[in-house]
């Protein structure tokens, strides 16, 4: 009996297992919530046709991750207003494409954390001056 608890409990958690990164949670001000959204999307960065852009849907967040369209539209807010993404509505039916700012990403956890960032091309990623909140 115990072998068939622990066959099932496996397979649960080896189908949708959520993971994100915690240290981006604590840069985040310990929001988990906008912590599994960017790490959704720095999980499907390069992914797609266009590497520069991921296009998600609100309901395809909610299948990934568990996060309701109310979270979402919250971790958007968030999200933009520290610069970490850009959001741009378009297609139809319209689509949310998100474009990465990898280098405000990594300044605000260089900063935070006091990390090293990596040198090399930044077109797509501009510098942005302003950093998580300090501990």
């Amino acid at each position: 009996m115990t072998d068939n608890y622990q066959k099932l409990i496996a397979n649960l958690v080896g189908s949708k297992l959520i993971a994100y990164n915690r240290d981006i949670a604590e840069c985040l001000n310990n929001d988990i919530a906008s912590a599994i959204f960017i790490n959704q999307l720095l999980f499907w960065w390069r992914k797609g046709s266009n590497p520069n852009e991921i296009w998600k849907t609100d309901e395809e967040f909610y299948r990934e991750t568990g996060l309701t369209r109310k979270q979402c539209i919250r971790c958007r807010q968030i999200l933009t207003k520290k610069g970490w993404i850009k959001v741009v509505r378009k297609g139809l039916p319209a689509r949310n494409y998100y474009i990465l700012n990898l280098r405000k990403i990594a300044e605000d956890l260089h900063n935070f954390f006091g990390t090293v960032i990596p040198k090399g091309n930044n077109k797509i990623c501009p510098k942005v001056t302003t950093s998580c909140s300090q501990r």
